[in-house]
């Protein structure tokens, strides 16, 4: 007999066995330990076990939904009016038996008795409060599209895609030369600085990148110390260990106004993905938005390659897609 209960101290062992076994897309770290769940899912200042939905068949743990909240828009506490159901994981002997269904009913349940009146299936920023480092990537993408049976069960379920992302990868190997010589004009103009474990900015950036190595890589202006371009770096473990690669994430990518569509952005990475590769890394993994098409095309000149797609579900008749 099937049972449904919220999480309890002893369950991380038996969560991490039944992901190891069951969570096996492209995306998916494993196998991983209980010390890595523990530090980028548990360890998170706001996780709630009624938050996470078990499954039991007759005492075996066989599926696990997990829901929670992003943050306001200043990043400074959690936004409850809109949820996010971050991941739904069935054991393979449990599949197509209602059990994917109910976790998520019962998380959605969850999630609308803590005021949720939009609720959200796959993490994607700002709605991405656990298992970066665990799944899809150097961001979280929502739910991949590679991974077939999660889009399947949400869409059933009346979810429809709200919002989509691609997923870039490129190798660090071979040469990284700049794309355009105007970009050696402003290689003589900037300074590249890289501060390691730097300060985060916000109640947000702390939860998310604190429990991972990352850097910030910036560009100032030589002559008056101006900061006029930034982005995160961090090694994208336990991915790594799956993929078995030493890869590397690109996020957060800003230019400073005045400067944007100068080549800028496109030094700035050029230059991450030397400094990793002399570092030993080999792999760089950065995600945008289908719609930032700039972006897109800035990732592809710089030989970056497309691997997978990530989208966000809504609802079926609730909210008018992800917050900007």
């Amino acid at each position: 007999m099937i049972t449904y209960r919220s999480f309890r101290n002893g369950d991380p062992p038996r969560l991490v066995k039944l992901w190891n076994a069951a969570a096996t897309g492209r995306g998916t770290a494993r196998p991983i330990q209980v010390r890595d769940f523990d530090r980028l899912v548990l360890s998170k200042p706001y996780f709630d076990p009624k938050g996470v939905v078990v499954a039991e068949d007759d005492g075996r743990l066989v599926g696990f939904a997990h829901a929670g909240f992003g943050a306001n828009q200043q990043e400074n506490r959690l936004n409850r009016e809109w949820g996010v159901i971050a991941v739904v994981v069935v054991a393979a002997t449990h599949r197509r038996r209602g059990v994917g269904r109910e976790l998520v009913r019962r998380a959605e349940d969850y999630l609308r008795g803590c005021g949720s009146t939009v609720i959200y299936a796959g993490p994607m920023r700002p709605l991405d409060p656990f298992y970066l480092g665990l799944y899809g990537g150097s961001e979280l993408p929502g739910i991949l599209r590679s991974d077939t049976e999660a889009q399947s069960l949400v869409e059933a379920l009346g979810y429809r895609a709200a919002d989509e992302c691609i997923v870039f990868q490129r190798s660090l190997s071979g040469p990284i030369a700049l794309p355009a010589p105007q970009m050696k004009t402003w290689a003589h103009k900037v300074e590249f600085v890289v501060q390691q474990e730097p300060p985060a900015a916000n109640w947000w950036a702390a939860c998310q990148f604190g429990a991972v190595d990352n850097s910030l890589f910036s560009l100032r202006l030589a002559a008056t110390d101006q900061t006029i371009a930034k982005a995160h770096v961090w090694e994208m473990y336990p991915l790594q260990k799956t993929w078995n690669v030493e890869a590397v994430g690109i996020v957060d990518v800003e230019v400073s106004d005045g400067f944007r569509g100068q080549g800028v952005a496109t030094l700035l990475i050029t230059q991450i993905m030397r400094y990793c590769r002399e570092l030993g890394l080999t792999l760089a993994e950065a995600q945008t938005m289908v719609r930032n098409n700039a972006a897109c095309r800035l990732y592809r000149r710089l030989g970056f390659h497309e691997v997978d797609r990530g989208v966000a579900y809504r609802r079926n008749g609730e909210g008018s897609g992800t917050e900007e």
